[in-house]
């Protein structure tokens, strides 16, 4: 009976993950990373995690943030070129909500060199894989991101941070 059991428990959660359109998480998030790319901080404000919104305040707040984030980068002398997603990873269930973690792959310029960034965003869907919320991983730690996403959860893991590297101009 044990056996069957774990079977059924084995089953479904590779019956809920197979149910995840993973096309759709990943055209989004490259929709995201457009919308930083192109500096339409509307349009990310619009896509990040609805608690990140509510903790920030309000839309507007979050936009602004986004905004104030990119003009720091650009008076630092940071050119964003274009960006492109990895593959997601594994995709986690914990309850009502699915997480993912998915890497951004930013082409910058600096002083004339350029070099590839990842920044590594955490994707959430509460509508099985249609609507996708972001939160980018740059200003989060393990220990923090609970506050934001509550339904993250440690047996997920933690993507690793990675130094920009330069590239051929």
């Amino acid at each position: 009976m044990r056996i069957i059991t774990l079977f059924i428990l084995a089953f479904s959660f590779s019956t809920a993950n197979a149910q995840i359109d993973t096309v759709n998480l990943k055209s989004l998030t490259q929709e995201f990373v457009d919308a930083f790319v192109g500096q339409d901080f509307e349009k990310l404000a619009n896509m990040t995690h609805p608690n990140m919104i509510k903790m920030s305040g309000n839309l507007d707040f979050v936009k602004s943030d986004y905004e104030a984030d990119y003009k720091v980068l650009q008076n630092m002398g940071f050119k964003f070129i274009s960006g492109t997603v990895g593959s997601p990873g594994e995709i986690y269930q914990s309850g009502a909500e699915y997480l993912c973690f998915i890497p951004q792959r930013f082409t910058v310029e600096l002083n004339g060199q350029k070099y590839i960034s990842e920044i590594p965003v955490l994707a959430t869907t509460m509508t099985n894989g249609k609507v996708w919320n972001f939160v980018t991983l740059d200003r989060q730690d393990q220990a923090s991101i609970s506050t934001f996403v509550p339904s993250y959860e440690e047996r997920m893991g933690w993507p690793e941070l990675t130094n920009m590297e330069a590239i051929d101009n």
